[in-house]
């Protein structure tokens, strides 16, 4: 059986398996049709099942199709997590910009006691503020919601890291610089089996952090920007763990220097971004824990001789 992914996938896939299915096919399209009706879809997904048969058979990829594998139920409870506390997150995060405008209308921001907003003496002093009328009750308002996303974040991330204590592969990836247990949950909800990618480049792929491909006649090595076509919230757990690899590493520091020095800030973030997945492929095929690489002092003889 073939199926587009869908919202009720898993339901799907279980009364599948309960007919006796021998393999179910689950396929992302890369492209929208622009003639779109079910009529098409269907055999559009007939044409790819009957045409890779025997590639299914023998247990290849796909031609022209990206295939995806169904994570378990586990690991779906904790990408939903992790999903809902980026929501809150962010939602969290618009309220106190909002609260930050006001106190930049008046330039009382700079009078913040402490440098982060998020502590409890700033918010001690939020409350104590004097402001109008106006915007003291809307400060107040937002203070409130603060409160309430706080309440909320809290115990999704204590689920996050206890979901995660079984796993031992998370206890190695937290040796990377800028990888709490919780990013470490999330990535390794995501990746599963390290054994399903054959190589790091898989992974890279995986993540959306390959470049597309503009190849054509006598044109070649025409790369564009990533794919971006794996999961948003993994690439800002990478994204977030980088300043911290910079600041600790002081080869991956100095290799994101020479690349920011040539082709810019962006590119060389998605390039260590790129060089942490294949870092962290390596480290759970191996089962090792993150390595810094120190340039070796000089002998002594030869400190002399200078």
């Amino acid at each position: 059986a073939i199926y587009e992914i869908c919202g009720f996938g898993h339901w799907l896939s279980e009364k599948l398996n309960e007919y006796g299915c021998k393999e179910i096919v689950v396929v992302q399209p890369d492209r929208t049709a622009t003639q779109k009706t079910d009529y098409r879809d269907a055999n559009r997904l007939g044409e790819i099942l009957w045409n890779n048969k025997d590639r299914i058979k023998q247990g290849l990829s796909l031609n022209g199709i990206r295939r995806i594998t169904l994570p378990s139920a586990e690991m779906e409870e904790i990408r939903k997590l992790a999903k809902h506390r980026r929501f809150l997150s962010r939602e969290r995060g618009k309220i106190i910009v909002k609260i930050k405008d006001i106190l930049r209308k008046y330039n009382m921001e700079q009078d913040c006691p402490t440098k982060e907003f998020k502590t409890k003496k700033c918010r001690k002093w939020l409350k104590e503020l004097n402001l109008p009328k106006a915007d003291r009750l809307i400060v107040d308002s937002l203070m409130c919601f603060w409160e309430i996303y706080d309440k909320q974040i809290l115990p999704i991330e204590e689920e996050l890291n206890r979901s995660g204590e079984q796993n031992i592969e998370n206890f190695h990836l937290t040796t990377i610089p800028g990888i709490t247990f919780m990013g470490a949950t999330i990535l390794t909800s995501y990746i599963g089996e390290i054994q399903r990618f054959k190589s790091p480049d898989s992974l890279v792929n995986y993540f959306g952090l390959a470049p597309n491909c503009h190849n054509s006649g006598e044109t070649n090595n025409r790369n564009g920007s990533i794919t971006k076509k794996g999961s948003s919230l993994v690439r800002d757990t990478l994204n977030y763990a980088i300043v911290h690899v910079n600041r600790k590493d002081p080869q991956m520091r100095a290799w994101h220097k020479k690349i920011k020095k040539r082709r810019g800030a962006k590119v060389a973030r998605v390039a260590v971004m790129r060089k942490l997945t294949v870092i962290i492929w390596n480290m759970m095929k191996w089962k090792s824990d993150y390595q810094f690489r120190f340039t070796p002092p000089l002998p002594t003889h030869q400190k002399s001789s200078e």
